[in-house]
Parts: structure tokens; C-alpha cells; sequence
């Protein structure tokens, strides 16, 4: 880590040595940390985090309870993303076999008013990620050319097409695009006191409870809904990377091949 942080931490400690406020110096960390201009990645901000903790305890040991040092640590949401993300690469090792129950259970959630299944449900039909459905900043807009359809901004997209509205096709015989819309702004004005992160643990929860014995999570729900549209929407008859491409309007072909081990099975 750079020598850079270590020094503004050393200077900041002997300046306030007589009125040290364990605040201030947490919002000095965030700033230092997370906050830097080359825009670390969330396992490097956790990294820089471990380390000025063990080097605090290592330099000025005095100052410091080990109640005030478990305090240094990264934001929740950084937490939650790396969990997520370890989640995605450990299941991306193994084969994730679903089956058509598996699919009517999904589907049958369509007229539940319980906030989870209805999540799930949106998820499933759109193809969309957690956040794309619970975050108001993805705007939702009916496609007239296609009513089985909404436009939509998506994440992880470049800066050129943040604000581009992208088609997302939904599955058929579940809802219209304008029902969809009607859905899912009910879900968030139910949500809008909700943290991404809180949210997402507590719908992964219902979602392990869902399907008792698989390892299936929030973004499992995506796999599951390109792969098996794959297999019972693709009447162009696409190969599977490219249909699962432009299902899940990602920018390019390598991105779709994390979904190679998702595989609907007979019961």
C-alpha cells in the first residue's frame, strides 16, 4: 500500500493527539481509501482496510482498543458486493442443474403479493439484475413497438451508454411490458427505504428457502432466465452464447459464457 497513506494517518494522529475523535479519523480512512483518484476495486479497498488495521495495531497499539479497530472496515455494500461476486466465481466452477419445477415455481409467483416472490418473479421474466429492478436510476419505459417489451437503462455499461435506453424482452405469457412497469414501480416505492445490499440479503434468503438444497441465489435468477428461454423461446434458433448475448444485452460474447454451466434437466 502506499507509503502516501500511512504518512497523512502518522500526521493526522500526532495533530489531534489531544482532542483525537474516532470519527474524524474514519472519515480521514474513507477518504483516503476508498476515495482515491485511481478508484480501487472493492477487494483492494478491503485489502487497504486489513492493512491499516494491523498496522495500527502494530505502530500504536496504545491508542487504539480493539473495539475502535473493528471499526475500520469497508462499507457494507463493498462488503456484500465481494461476498456476491465470490459467490458468482465459486458457482461459476460447478454445474447449476435446474430443472421445469424449478421454472413453474418461479412462474407461479406471478399473482403473489409478498414482496419477495414478486421480485423474484420480476427478475426471472426480465432477465434483470437485483438492482436494476429495485434502483429508481434504471429508468423503466414502455417500447411501443413491442408491447411484450420495456426499454431500459442497465448497469455495467460504459459511461457512452448509461443513459441509453436498452429493449428488454420479457418472457412470454407472463406480462405485458406495461404490466411489468406497473410491477415493478410498486416494488419500489414498497422499497425505497431499503438498502441494495439489505435487500439483496434478505431476498437471497427467501430465494435459499425457495429452493432448499441448491445453491441458488439472487444472480442465479438471471442464468436461470436466459438459459431456460434459451431452451424453450429461441424460435430463431440462435446458438446458445450469441442468444444469451443479446437476452441479457451484455456488449460482449465472452460475458454470456459464465452462464456455460447453467443446465435445464429432466426431472
Amino acid at each position: 500500500m502506499s507509503k502516501r497513506i500511512y504518512n497523512k494517518i502518522n500526521s493526522f494522529l500526532m495533530e489531534n493527539d489531544d482532542d483525537f475523535e474516532m470519527d474524524e479519523f474514519l472519515d480521514l480512512l474513507h477518504e483516503l481509501i476508498v476515495k482515491d483518484p485511481i478508484k480501487p476495486a472493492d477487494k483492494t479497498i478491503a485489502t487497504r482496510y486489513s492493512l491499516v488495521k494491523n498496522y495500527l495495531r502494530e505502530k500504536f497499539q496504545s491508542l487504539f482498543s480493539e473495539d475502535e479497530l473493528k471499526k475500520i472496515k469497508p462499507d457494507s455494500s463493498i462488503i456484500d458486493r465481494i461476498v456476491n461476486k465470490d459467490k458468482i466465481l465459486r458457482e461459476n466452477k460447478i454445474d447449476i442443474l435446474f430443472t421445469e419445477k424449478d421454472i413453474e415455481k418461479i412462474l407461479q409467483l406471478k399473482n403473489n403479493n409478498n414482496i419477495f416472490d414478486k421480485f423474484i418473479y420480476l427478475m426471472f421474466i426480465s432477465g434483470r439484475r437485483m438492482a436494476e429492478v429495485l434502483e429508481p436510476k434504471y429508468q423503466v419505459k414502455l417500447n411501443r413497438a413491442d408491447k411484450n417489451s420495456v426499454k431500459m437503462n442497465l448497469a455495467k455499461k460504459n459511461k457512452n451508454n448509461q443513459d441509453t435506453l436498452f429493449e428488454i424482452k420479457l418472457t412470454p405469457d407472463t406480462l405485458t411490458g406495461k404490466e411489468f412497469r406497473s410491477e415493478l414501480n410498486k416494488m419500489r416505492l414498497i422499497t425505497e427505504d431499503i438498502s441494495t445490499s439489505d435487500f439483496n440479503k434478505r431476498l437471497n434468503k427467501k430465494i435459499k428457502k425457495m429452493f432448499a438444497g441448491k445453491n441458488f441465489h439472487s444472480h442465479t435468477l438471471r442464468g436461470l432466465s436466459a438459459v431456460w428461454n434459451y431452451e424453450t423461446n429461441n424460435k430463431k434458433g440462435l446458438s446458445r452464447n450469441p442468444y444469451l448475448m443479446k437476452f441479457l444485452n451484455q456488449d460482449v460474447l465472452d460475458s454470456s459464457l459464465s452462464y456455460q454451466n447453467y443446465k435445464l434437466v429432466a426431472e
